[in-house]
């Protein structure tokens, strides 16, 4: 099996024997990452965002659990339904 070349954050990780993370974002990106939102946002405003991108995941992955469990709900109401029908 041909692999195609490696390339970026990919090459170093695997390189160094580690595991490349999802998309190629490895701990030197994220630091940058975290140094450039220092700047742009300052000591101050720095923990008010990071506190709204928590509650902002946060209410994303609860709208996310409770449509699974809303649809959980609809599927075993119709199968239910399908066997009430047959009796």
């Amino acid at each position: 099996m041909i692999h195609p070349p490696l390339r970026g954050a990919a090459l170093f990780n695997t390189a160094q024997g580690g595991n490349a993370m999802p998309m190629g974002i490895g701990p030197m990106e994220i630091v940058i990452v975290a140094i450039i939102a220092l700047l742009v946002l300052g000591p101050k405003r720095l923990p008010d965002a990071g506190r709204s991108l928590g509650r902002g995941l946060r209410e994303f992955k609860g709208a996310l659990s409770s449509k699974d469990e809303a649809d959980d709900a609809e599927i075993e109401r119709r199968v239910e339904a399908a066997t009430a029908s047959r009796s």
